[in-house]
């Protein structure tokens, strides 16, 4: 409906909260607050366990939209354009899922088809300036792309970029078109105008200089008007740096240095920010725009991020080991699958295993805490010196009540020893993912959480070694949904037939 009637505005349901339904949102807000906290600790496989769990059906879309988000501000591309399909599949309108999934095909260098999912979409909706601005960088990406090598010469780049002038003028279009149809959008016209300049640069004309002064009005105009709302407590950084960037364009040194210092002020510190705006002066000085006022916006950037401390890449595993397999047998099993006189063999076949994996120090362990196959495999990563995390899906005395303490003390003081390892860390699944949801089986989500934790981390990183005798489990969540869960994702399975490895050391 809103669709066919563009001047009518569709509510924002969040604001829809209607009188005596608190439980309802109170669950909602949880569940948000738990994928932004999940953000901000940098853990995707926590987002995408939580955003299948989404309080009621009817906020799934936004579930999957919101950790799709959260995922891409993560970097986890991949796993975010699953999340943006997933919504589309609710809702195959749903704008914001739409021009989310072409940013993330952008991201992923997917350029064609971002452009053509683009493109579509502005077709569909020919008035939203956020489409036109997403196809505009799509179509810039692929513009530097062709001009844009390391070890090229300055000179070089600039003749390549001026042959390209037929690209550039794609997207300097895309983002006038998204200016034209929402003028306070000063974001796209503010790259539509520096492209313009970029491409009067290179060709040393303009075919219309009257439209390039128009625009240059109307990107003031609409900065301006967005700085008249900020507060003392909350500048606009991104409104005083475009404001920069188009005095960049038009003003001398003296003019530009007073402009970028203002908007240097409002990034607060904010490494990421102020290293974005220097990445784009970079790329203005790589063709020799303007170099005496963009060297001296770059010295500005550069006094800036040097009074700051750059943000430190997490640890990068070089491989990742993922673990499931059969527990010790209990007491009353009536068919014996995994006695306890047999876990030395168990050992042995683990750790050669990971041996012939070429597991080290530089590689990182996921996997749960029960006596048997678990806390083996944890063993023999910790003596081959590997990062650990053991993931539970209970809290301690629940987890050892259930899957430990059954078999002996010795299975217990072992757990406390892999607890206690400098390279252990032990993760509870309820603090890192809140209560188990109803219908939801704790086994299963534990082993979802440990693949996509591993996950996160490339899936080509991957191995997922399982102590399995080929048959179904016990009950829910065991090795085999875990077998059949890597398989689904591409992921690399060695399986250690124990029927087969015990038979092998009765024939020897």
């Amino acid at each position: 409906m809103y669709q066919y009637l563009p001047y009518l505005k569709e509510p924002d349901w969040k604001s829809l909260r209607v009188k005596n339904a608190d439980a309802f949102w109170h669950e909602h807000d949880q569940w948000a607050d738990l994928i932004e906290v999940s953000r901000k600790n940098n853990k995707p496989g926590n987002i995408l366990v939580l955003a299948d769990e989404a309080p009621t059906y009817a906020l799934k879309l936004e579930g999957y939209r919101t950790a799709g988000k959260a995922l891409r501000s993560l970097g986890q591309f991949t796993f975010a354009l699953e999340q943006f399909n997933k919504a589309l599949d609710i809702n195959p309108g749903d704008l914001e899922s739409a021009q989310e999934k072409g940013t993330v095909l952008g991201r992923l260098k997917k350029v064609t088809q971002a452009e053509q999912w683009l493109r579509t979409l502005s077709k569909k909706h020919p008035q939203n300036a956020e489409t036109w601005a997403l196809l505009g960088r799509t179509e810039k990406d692929r513009w530097v792309s062709l001009w844009q090598e390391e070890n090229k010469s300055p000179q070089d780049m600039r003749e390549d970029a001026a042959c390209e002038s037929a690209q550039l003028n794609a997207a300097i279009q895309a983002y006038r078109q998204g200016f034209i149809e929402q003028p306070q959008w000063f974001y796209a016209g503010i790259n539509a105008l520096t492209l313009a300049y970029l491409s009067k640069h290179l060709q040393g004309h303009s075919d219309n200089e009257t439209e390039l002064e128009a625009m240059a009005g109307g990107v003031r105009w609409a900065t301006l008007s967005e700085l008249s709302k900020e507060t003392a407590n909350e500048p606009n950084y991104w409104a005083r740096v475009t404001l920069a960037d188009l005095e960049l364009l038009v003003s001398d040194v003296a003019i530009i240095e007073k402009a970028y210092k203002y908007a240097i002020a409002a990034a607060r510190q904010d490494w990421f920010a102020l290293d974005s705006s220097r990445q784009q002066l970079k790329l203005l000085q790589d063709l020799g725009f303007r170099p005496t006022e963009v060297a001296a916006a770059i010295a500005l950037f550069d006094r800036a991020i040097d009074r700051l401390e750059k943000p430190k890449k997490n640890w990068q595993p070089r491989k990742v080991f993922l673990f499931s397999g059969h527990m010790i047998d209990a007491p009353d099993r009536e068919t014996a699958r995994f006695p306890n006189e047999k876990a030395p063999l168990v050992a042995d076949a683990i750790r050669n295993q990971l041996i012939t994996l070429d597991a080290g120090p530089d590689d990182l362990a996921i996997c749960s805490g029960a006596c048997g196959g678990d806390l083996i495999f944890a063993e023999a990563a910790l003596q081959l010196k590997l990062h650990l995390e053991v993931r539970l899906p209970f809290e301690i005395p629940e987890f050892l009540q259930n899957s430990v303490s059954f078999a002996g003390n010795d299975w217990q003081e072992r757990f406390y020893q892999v607890k206690q390892h400098p390279n252990t860390v032990l993760l509870i699944m309820s603090d890192e993912l809140g209560q188990l949801p109803d219908n939801t089986n704790a086994y299963e989500r534990n082993n979802l959480w440990q693949l996509y934790s591993a996950l996160s981390w490339g899936a080509e990183k991957v191995h997922c070694i399982c102590l399995w005798d080929g048959r179904s489990g016990d009950g829910p969540g065991g090795t085999q949904h875990m077998h059949d869960s890597v398989k689904q994702r591409s992921g690399q399975v060695h399986v250690l037939d124990i029927k087969t490895l015990f038979k092998t050391n009765e024939r020897g």
